[in-house]
């Protein structure tokens, strides 16, 4: 798993879960005022940013359990029959929702811890724009398990005794286990 995998996961399944959001996408870290004024135009949005990690801890097979910090920048504007803090809230009351326990459909990803928001009426306000964070942490297993493989995985395990074994002796060897 990478963290670019993780934030596209995301993207994803919050695209999903909020069809009318005209962008969700990865992020390089917080919006500033610059950026703001050229993303206006396609709103509602979410942005989601990687903020940093903890140190990671060995998870055998090459792999590094990480704690990840995650936030996804949500901006609104005023819409006929929708004003643009309301719309705000409906997205971050969403996210607040749906973030805990996720683990974005990665099999390497331990479900996210709940969410905190924060609202950055301040940095937004001269645009016409809501602008609202939400923040969560999860632990990722970051890197290549060595130990997984595109080998089909055996479903019956035999044992033998020597002399008995191998070619001609299919028949002394005794069933222990058997995967459907």
């Amino acid at each position: 798993m990478t963290l670019t995998d993780l934030s596209k996961a995301i993207c994803k399944e919050f695209k999903d879960y909020f069809p009318k959001l005209v962008i969700c996408k990865p992020h390089g870290g917080p919006l500033d005022k610059e950026e703001l004024t050229q993303i206006t135009t396609q709103v509602p949005a979410i942005y989601v940013a990687v903020l940093g990690t903890e140190k990671g801890t060995p998870m055998g097979g090459g792999q590094t359990g990480t704690s990840v910090h995650l936030e996804a920048f949500v901006v609104t504007k005023d819409k006929p029959d929708l004003p643009k803090e309301e719309a705000a809230l409906n997205i971050v009351e969403g996210l607040l929702e749906r973030i805990p326990g996720s683990n974005w459909g990665c099999k390497e990803v331990e479900g996210a811890k709940p969410a905190a928001s924060k609202n950055l009426y301040s940095d937004a306000r001269k645009l016409e724009v809501a602008l609202w964070s939400v923040s969560w942490s999860q632990t990722v297993c970051l890197g290549k398990d060595a130990f997984e493989t595109e080998f089909p995985h055996p479903t019956h395990l035999y044992v033998g005794q020597k002399p008995k074994i191998g070619n001609g002796h299919e028949n002394d060897y005794t069933l222990l286990e058997k995967k459907s």
